[in-house]
């Protein structure tokens, strides 16, 4: 999820990508026969299913794993000519620095849908000094959608809400496994002294927050003005996640569990 603490303890894990095979053909010109999928870790489906190890087949967008009903798995129940045409170009410690070049490495597959999940790393640095700032997001979002749409513009995008960090802490802080996991400095902005009530770390967790719903807003901003793409209205960022979604190997990441929730909310806002 979160690019410093990760990038350092798995970057022996990361892959490049998830390329399956080249775009089918549909007689039906609103048939879903590929699809890619942006974004960091989470879309990786990173430490889901073993420690500190990519599991993108329990990924919520393109995974194939049945439990967790992906995006994938529910386009190729209404259509199998999908089947081994899923691009995840999504990357583990990703920001939204990476965000173009992996919509130029899906530009070139021309998908007809395209996931995009990222942010969460842009607030989760070692100081609040260090987060993306709102208007460095916004154009780095703007850029990776013009990319896709100069492709194909009738490619339809999924923008999904960066998901809330501030209810990581709620859920984790009062859990000792959580407390010892986190204080291998993850996710510092939102994480550091989890069970401090001081003032200070009470306004610092606030800002945090904040940052993310102004990413959240960036998003909806740039979606608005790109052909074809849908936010998911902050489907993410309200997702109810519960302790026992999270990974056990980092109480950081989704488990499979977790992963099956973010497919499901995010479903309903394809518009399929």
């Amino acid at each position: 999820m979160f690019r410093r603490r990760i990038s350092a303890l798995a970057l022996a894990a990361a892959a490049m990508a998830f390329p399956l095979a080249g775009c089918a053909s549909s007689s039906d010109p609103n048939a879903i026969d590929s699809m890619g999928a942006m974004g960091d870790s989470i879309s990786r489906g990173f430490d889901a299913c073993a420690f500190l190890q990519e599991c993108p087949a329990s990924s919520w967008t393109t995974g194939t794993d049945v439990t967790v009903n992906s995006h994938f798995h529910r386009l190729l129940v209404k259509d199998p000519a999908i089947a081994g045409h899923a691009y995840n170009v999504a990357k583990v410690g990703a920001t939204s620095a990476d965000l173009p070049a992996q919509a130029t490495a899906l530009a070139a597959r021309k998908p007809d849908y395209i996931t995009v999940l990222m942010g969460a790393n842009d607030a989760c640095a070692d100081g609040e000094a260090s987060m993306t700032s709102v208007a460095t997001f916004r154009s780095r979002i703007d850029t990776a959608l013009n990319t896709i749409d100069r492709a194909r513009p009738d490619t339809h995008v999924l923008v999904t809400s960066v998901p809330d960090l501030y209810r990581l802490w709620q859920v984790g802080h009062a859990d000792a496994r959580a407390r010892l996991v986190w204080s291998a400095g993850f996710c510092r902005t939102m994480l550091d002294a989890p069970s401090s009530t001081a003032p200070a770390d009470v306004a610092r967790r606030q800002r945090v927050r904040d940052r993310v719903i102004a990413y959240n807003g960036a998003l909806a901003a740039s979606c608005r003005v790109h052909t074809g793409c849908r936010y998911d209205d902050g489907a993410v960022f309200a997702n109810q996640f519960t302790l026992t979604d999270l990974s056990p190997f980092d109480y950081f990441h989704p488990n499979a569990a977790g992963q099956q929730k973010l497919a499901a909310v995010t479903w309903t806002k394809t518009g399929f």
